[in-house]
């Protein structure tokens, strides 16, 4: 549950309405239901940047949509439109309701609202429905030149050009000098790339021990360090920071929802506890007052009309007492249910984090396995990553952003972000003197 999907504002609006018309119960229900929408399924990042993500062809989705279900006063989910879309070449999706919609170059707020505005329209519903949108699968981009695997990759939010390099293999120098020296090179790069690749291990577990453990902070290990010093190794702590406090406000939010509506339900039950108390007095009367009308009847001493105002009343509260009974046992079932969801959010969390800790351990003892092998050969090429001339090839990057086209390809930095779409092209030089 990394990061959040987006919800369509306009519905906050729909659920304080729905808060004056129904009261605080039914407002604190669909709010909890609305917040699991936003909850459900393992959160994925929906930014490769600083600026929003945009939509584009080949890019998959989860789709999400609740109506708010007047007969029973709560949010539904609507399963006929709900589930996995892939945006077509042409940049629309293709809905069951709602026909065809234009997504290419858009955020997902603003196709969120567009669904929603929609399906609204198809359906002909006074309030529009919820959609939360979660990119699943992001269209990849495309490394070229002078690397080991170029190709397509999957795209990743917040990959770098550095990052991507390695996924393509790391760099094929093409030069008449010493064969060796240039596989030194090579393992040299992927010996770094290695070590930088356990350092964000070791700080992610530390993350997921914490998260396990119900910390309120993380416990850094002070022997992890990173190949590019200080700065860097801050770095990669604080981003995990952040992922670490995002989760765990997300979480207590949830909690804290789940908690509101214990309470609420409690304050209910008590509330109805003592009107059935009271009503109860109230029908052992109305049984005595009949009793007592029963035997002056047999003696004639009051018309049938009383003796039949009595049976009615006595009916009246006696179904009332019954409301009452049912309204109550209703209230605890959902009580029930509320410890039930409670208990499965804390332990889907702790299980989901062990799980994903196992697998960052596996790589770990991976990349483990390679550092170790990489060494080796390092050390076997005479312990230094040089060339004949005593000079490191230059790396260079560049760059042809989505949909443009070659004389829109610029040079960027190793720490530029690579959105999905883009085309990152490699040139290695050796220079002999």
């Amino acid at each position: 549950m990394e990061h959040k999907a987006h919800l369509s504002v306009q519905n906050d609006a729909f659920v304080m309405t729905t808060a004056r018309m129904w009261g605080p119960s039914a407002f604190v229900a669909a709010s909890l239901l609305l917040i699991t929408i936003l909850a459900c399924g393992p959160a994925r990042a929906q930014d490769t940047g600083s600026e929003a993500y945009r939509l584009g062809a080949g890019d998959q989705i989860e789709l999400r949509v609740v109506l708010w279900a007047e007969e029973v006063r709560r949010y539904e989910a609507w399963s006929a439109i709900s589930g996995a879309y892939t945006v077509q070449p042409d940049g629309t999706l293709h809905l069951p309701v709602g026909g065809s919609i234009s997504v290419d170059g858009r955020i997902l707020d603003d196709v969120s609202n567009s669904i929603s505005q929609a399906l609204q329209a198809q359906i002909g519903s006074v309030e529009s429905p919820g959609v939360a949108i979660e990119v699943t699968a992001h269209r990849p981009f495309f490394v070229l030149g002078q690397v080991n695997a170029p190709g397509a990759f999957p795209a990743q939010p917040g990959l770098t050009v550095l990052q991507a390099f390695a996924l393509a293999g790391g760099a094929r120098v093409t030069s008449a000098v010493n064969g060796n020296a240039l596989s030194s090179l090579r393992d040299s790069g992927s010996l770094r790339q290695t070590r930088i690749d356990m350092t964000r291990g070791h700080i992610r577990a530390a993350r997921l021990r914490a998260e396990i453990a119900g910390d309120g902070e993380i416990a850094f290990s002070d022997k992890v360090t990173h190949p590019d010093g200080a700065d860097a190794l801050a770095a990669a702590q604080a981003e995990e920071t952040a992922v670490f406090e995002s989760r765990a406000t997300a979480f207590s939010l949830e909690v804290a929802n789940l908690d509101e509506l214990k309470l609420l339900l409690s304050t209910e039950i008590a509330s109805l506890e003592e009107k059935s108390n009271r009503l109860g007095e109230q029908v052992e009367l109305a049984r005595t007052e009949l009793a007592r009308i029963n035997q002056l009847r047999e003696s004639g001493l009051v018309a049938v009309t009383q003796q039949t105002n009595a049976q009615r009343q006595l009916f009246d509260l006696e179904s009332q007492e019954l409301d009452l009974q049912t309204a109550m046992f209703r209230s605890r079932q959902r009580m029930k249910e509320a410890d039930r969801d409670l208990l499965a959010l804390r332990t889907k969390r702790v299980s989901d984090n062990a799980a994903e800790l196992q697998n960052v351990a596996a790589d770990l003892e991976q990349m483990q396995a390679r550092l170790q092998t990489l060494r080796a050969l390092v050390a076997e090429a005479g312990g230094a990553a040089l060339d004949v001339t005593g000079q490191m090839p230059e790396t260079e990057f560049r760059l042809t952003p989505a949909g443009g086209t070659a004389a829109d390809e610029i040079v960027v930095g190793p720490e530029r972000r690579i959105a999905p779409g883009d085309t990152l092209r490699i040139v290695q030089r050796l220079t002999l003197d």
